[in-house]
């Protein structure tokens, strides 16, 4: 069966997701499920797994290609950014086509010379920090992400392990990770403490065999995070997910990139910022002291405020998602009516 028979032969879609990666469709998910006539269409050109964890769920989906939208003519379609060329493309016909479009935040955004979710009709945010991070959005709703949503707060491990975050994806300062990497690998040797680099699934980092590395992936980085103590890391979203986890995270912040909503959080007991390799040692060798010598818990009123306060907890990220894009489609349905 072709693909415009395929698409005849079925209802209209209300919902169509149109996931970058696998961690995307992970998130997805929950909140497709909840929501009849919806299914995903993925990006040929983006070989980032999204294919492959859809065919893992037995999920039908669509490819895309110019001109798609005319025949499916969804009534929404929900991304997870609108800065990747293939979703710009997508965005735009859908604006061509009237179709409405959604997105959904991930995490921290740290694109330097983009204005994230600027092209979308509606957005919905992490939570009251990041949104009013992104304050030139209207159009927006605190709901979370569904991505949180499996993520409970764990005792330490009886073993203490730093986890270090090598993310070096797309590019982006690719060309000195060797001296981030060299900096918290040498300070981990200097205070005695085990450590294991858990390499981004597109991380183009170049690490030395006899450093101990992992590569991880979203089935295997909540593992990886329970595992470990302490968490180091550029900006990357798996900040938030080790704090919701209740680690000690540690940004060690080299080159001065853009934390986004992260920019203006004061230092801790589980959040600490640092930009020098000197303030990096400092700070560990504080932490570690601290869990040594003191029964160092992460503190409840502290870490229920920060998950407030950016990942939005009122309720299950995914049913805010689903209750959202039904209002949505409700508002949508009596405009055109």
């Amino acid at each position: 069966m072709g693909l415009w028979d395929f698409i005849s032969n079925h209802k209209r879609i209300k919902f169509l997701f149109a996931p970058s990666n696998d961690t995307m469709v992970y998130w997805m998910y929950p909140i497709y499920k909840n929501l009849p006539n919806s299914s995903f269409i993925v990006f040929p050109k983006i070989n980032e797994n999204a294919e492959k964890v859809l065919q893992d769920l037995k999920l039908d989906y669509y490819k895309y290609e110019v001109g798609i939208t005319k025949q499916i003519r969804p009534q929404i379609v929900i991304v997870g950014n609108d800065w990747g060329w293939s979703e710009m493309d997508l965005i735009k016909e859908c604006h061509e086509t009237r179709i409405t479009t959604v997105g959904i935040m991930e995490g921290l955004c740290k694109i330097e010379e983009i204005i994230p979710y600027k092209t979308v009709d509606y957005f919905f945010s992490l939570g009251v920090i990041p949104s009013k991070d992104l304050h030139y959005l209207k159009n927006k709703v605190n709901t979370g992400n569904p991505k949180f949503d499996k993520i409970k707060k764990t005792p330490f491990p009886k073993t203490q392990r730093v986890l270090i975050n090598s993310n070096f994806a797309y590019g982006n300062q690719k060309d000195k990770s060797h001296i981030w990497i060299g900096d918290t690998t040498t300070v981990c040797k200097k205070n005695s403490i085990d450590f294991l680099i858990a390499k981004h699934p597109r991380d183009e980092a170049k690490i030395n065999k006899s450093l101990p590395s992992v590569l991880s992936n979203a089935s295997k980085i909540s593992k990886l995070i329970r595992n470990s103590t302490i968490v180091i890391s550029r900006s990357s979203t798996i900040i938030y997910e080790a704090i919701k986890a209740g680690r000690i995270v540690i940004v060690y912040n080299l080159f001065n990139e853009t934390i986004g909503p992260l920019e203006h959080q004061k230092n801790s007991h589980l959040f600490f910022k640092t930009n020098s390799k000197t303030q990096l040692n400092n700070t560990l060798k504080h932490v570690l002291h601290s869990l040594k010598n003191y029964d160092y818990t992460i503190n409840n009123q502290e870490y229920n405020l920060f998950i407030k306060n950016h990942l939005t907890t009122k309720s299950s990220s995914a049913k805010l998602c689903v209750k959202y894009l039904k209002k949505i489609l409700q508002k949508k349905l009596l405009q055109s009516g």
